[in-house]
């Protein structure tokens, strides 16, 4: 995704295996509409298996991999330099570890200036009152996801003002990473200013289909939500937002701008 939005060619991916067996690459298609069957991108692992002849054949300029993979490192090396990035929630930290093996440190900068002077000039119109808190939610078929590291999401809303609510700052205190899954009977624990709920249509799993497993989770669930009676329940599309990419950092911007934008008729 990074490469991606650098304007980065790239020769092979991962690919994810689908119900029918076809391979794609997940977040890829839905935001830049990059395919396998519409490009000259060639498969090279399924998840954790790697065709290392596949990978050869390519005969690539560089490799790059996640930090969890470097016990191939040997093997990669054989066929050309390879670069591992840490894979951290900080987008900021894994788009700047691609703009250095890139040699795009000075675009790395210039654009993350623009984001910084669009945060700031928001924040002024926007005035979140100080303190406010949110909750980032996925609905599973067995529980409730809290999310405390969702990329660009979790840190637009920090730069925006926003502070974890009580059970999200304790995760993070517990050392959770990404997310952590909940019994449905927390979700008076889940309470926040604003709860934000993820869906993914491209997968087949949109906004009702979120409401629906929430039903099916705890019935009368929303009760349960301050946020849910005042509408501070935001939905968001997990695919345009879940990749370390300035495109989806600045897309989660949009988003909660115009969600809190809205609202400056009704708050005078």
């Amino acid at each position: 995704m990074p490469l991606a939005d650098f304007g980065v060619p790239f020769i092979g991916a991962q690919a994810r295996v689908a119900e029918d067996g076809s391979l794609f690459m997940r977040g890829l298609g839905t935001v830049y509409g990059i395919t396998f069957e519409g490009s000259d991108i060639t498969p090279v692992s399924t998840w954790w298996e790697f065709d290392l002849e596949k990978v050869a054949e390519l005969e690539p300029d560089l490799i790059i991999l996640i930090e969890w993979q470097q016990e191939q490192a040997e093997q990669f090396e054989l066929i050309a330099p390879t670069y591992f990035v840490l894979e951290v929630p900080d987008p900021w930290a894994v788009q700047a570890s691609i703009a250095r093996a890139l040699g795009l440190e000075d675009e790395f900068a210039q654009r993350r200036a623009i984001y910084q002077e669009e945060v700031a000039l928001l924040r002024e119109e926007l005035q979140i009152p100080e303190g406010t808190t949110y909750a980032l939610l996925s609905a599973g078929e067995d529980g409730i996801w809290v999310s405390v590291g969702a990329y660009n999401f979790t840190t637009v809303l920090s730069d925006l003002g926003f502070v974890p609510n009580a059970l999200t700052q304790e995760l993070i205190d517990e050392g959770v990473v990404w997310a952590e899954q909940r019994s449905a009977e927390i979700l008076p624990e889940l309470d926040a200013d604003v709860i934000f709920m993820g869906y993914n249509a491209s997968a087949g799993f949109g906004p009702q289909d979120v409401i629906a497993r929430m039903d099916a989770l705890l019935p009368g669930w929303c009760g349960f939500l301050p946020a849910c009676a005042s509408g501070n329940i935001i939905f968001y599309p997990q695919s345009s937002m879940s990749a370390p990419t300035f495109d989806a950092t600045n897309a989660a911007l949009d988003i909660v701008g115009s969600h809190f934008a809205s609202r400056l008729l009704t708050s005078e």
